[in-house]
């Protein structure tokens, strides 16, 4: 059902939107618990990949 670029592609959306709120906040956390739970659950990817693409989605918001 999901890939791991599905998500890359989350995680790279809110990098590139930014997060500026609790409630945007609790938005990408909760559109990426969805994939990467079911990519765990599947052994697609590990708990380093998780947590890497994770930190990937504050990227933008890191460099101001």
């Amino acid at each position: 059902m999901y890939t791991v670029s599905d998500l890359e592609q989350v995680a790279n959306e809110w990098s590139r939107k930014g997060i500026s709120s609790k409630g945007e906040l609790g938005e990408y956390y909760r559109a990426f618990l969805l994939i990467a739970n079911f990519l765990k659950e599947k052994d697609v990817i590990n708990n380093r990949t998780m947590d890497r693409l994770y930190m990937s989605g504050f990227y933008n918001a890191l460099l101001v």
